[in-house]
């Protein structure tokens, strides 16, 4: 970088005023203002957290929090926004340093794919 003066910024810092001051009640405010939905249904519109998504955020954003958390959903549950948007809140508006969000996707729960050999009426992912 050279030095002298810099351009000004293009893009001015999230207005992070009118969001709660904590728990879950603030990352769902982050979330439906500032993540949008990539593909779907809805997508490109402000993300909408469903009640029993922010009754899973509010346990895991309550004082005092817990050191790690897993959540376990099956496909078509709206969780493909989470962990994206968890990464976001964690580097703009959380107030905690070193958080980290993960992410694990399985089109396979563990243990499924030998029942479904064997019987034959075993509900699949999709069904």
């Amino acid at each position: 970088m050279t030095a002298g003066p810099k351009a000004a910024p293009l893009h001015l810092p999230l207005d992070l005023e009118g969001l709660p001051r904590s728990g879950g009640a603030r990352v769902v405010a982050f979330l439906e203002r500032y993540v949008r939905t990539t593909k779907g249904k809805g997508a490109r519109r402000p993300l909408k957290v469903r009640d029993w998504q922010a009754g899973l955020l509010g346990g895991l954003f309550a004082d005092p929090r817990p050191r790690a958390a897993l959540w376990s959903m099956p496909r078509g549950q709206g969780n493909q926004p989470w962990p994206a948007g968890l990464g976001l809140y964690g580097l703009f508006a959380d107030r905690v340093e070193g958080a980290r969000s993960v992410s694990r996707r399985s089109s396979v729960f563990n243990g499924e794919a030998p029942l479904r050999r064997r019987h034959k009426s075993f509900p699949t992912s999709g069904s």
